[in-house]
């Protein structure tokens, strides 16, 4: 996979460490406002990345680029996804791929259509340790009750406070804690359990954005609710009870760095991870799809994402929160 890069924010960092693990990955370009080209040439002179774009349409065109990861606001994520469909080139995008249901809808249309490959990177489904929760889910019987919290104070919320808004913050650019942090936890649910039956949302609001919320999912035997929180300090975890013992993720839903289980047979902690960059698995697993030409895995994927930006789109609406 010969990668072409589309922003140049924290994230993408985290990307490139990962992607220098895996030797079937290669960044061979990057895009960037041309405010940003020092940045771009700072991590193209650490990683190896060859080019330097400040027109996407550009690096699309470029011979020796068939991937590009897009990590920009999540506004921006559907309109540079779909141009690189359209011009035959498959992608990465960060989470949420889209904010709306249709827009993925759209999105995996157009990779079905020119037979290319879209994948949402969104680490938790593809962690070795949610896998074998998921096998071994059955161990604590019926399941009654979830809590899945994912609470981190953004280092821009006090700016945020202050009355300066940055994109995460900002509602025109599909920022929140719902689309930023709570969506691991409905990723983590809807992995687990499928898509709920009802879905609830009860945000706190400050100038017209949610810097925290919790989102309620009822299934048809239990419920699953959902703290995501940028505006606060707490105990990221995920617990499932279930009727003959429980699981404790000992992490947010975006590592799951180890779990524990426990039942009437004794306690039990477990780690099946050996990389501790949350993006490996998830690159790992895109690479061995793309590389066998996997479509059938490919469209499970898919239509996980759109079952997530469904749940989504529906807390919003209950919420009455509108981008």
């Amino acid at each position: 996979m010969k990668i072409g890069i589309v922003g140049a924010g924290l994230i993408v960092e985290v990307f490139l460490e990962a992607v220098k693990r895996i030797g079937a990955l290669r960044p061979e370009a990057i895009c960037v406002r041309e405010g940003r080209m020092d940045r771009a040439l700072e991590l193209s002179e650490k990683y190896g990345i060859r080019t330097q774009y400040t027109d996407y349409a550009q690096m699309l065109n470029d011979p020796e680029i068939d991937f590009v990861y897009i990590a920009l606001p999540n506004r921006l994520h559907y309109g540079y996804a779909a141009q690189a469909l359209k011009s035959h080139v498959n992608v990465l995008v960060e989470k949420p791929a889209v904010l709306t249901a249709a827009e993925f809808k759209e999105l995996a249309r157009l990779a079905e259509e020119n037979r290319l490959f879209l994948f949402e990177c969104i680490t938790t489904v593809h962690l070795p340790n949610f896998q074998d929760i998921k096998k071994r889910i059955g161990e604590i019987g019926p399941i009654r009750t979830v809590e899945a919290n994912y609470t981190q104070y953004s280092s821009r919320y006090d700016q945020f406070r202050q009355g300066v808004v940055t994109n995460i913050f900002n509602p025109a650019m599909g920022g929140g804690a719902l689309m930023d942090l709570n969506q691991y936890n409905v990723h983590f649910a809807v992995g687990m359990w499928g898509e709920p039956e009802e879905v609830c949302y009860y945000p706190n609001l400050r100038n017209g954005i949610d810097t925290s919320g919790v989102l309620v999912l009822r299934y048809r035997n239990f419920l699953c609710s959902c703290i995501g929180a940028k505006d606060s300090h707490g105990d990221s975890h995920v617990a499932i009870h279930g009727e003959n013992g429980c699981i404790r993720v000992g992490s947010a839903p975006n590592e799951c760095r180890f779990y524990e289980i426990k039942t009437d047979g004794g306690a039990e902690t477990v780690n099946r991870q050996q990389q501790d960059n949350r993006l490996y698995y998830e690159l790992c697993n895109f690479s061995d799809i793309y590389d066998r030409r996997d479509y059938e895995k490919r469209n499970l994927l898919l239509e996980h994402s759109g079952r997530v930006a469904g749940v989504l789109e529906k807390a919003r609406q209950f919420a009455r929160m509108s981008f």
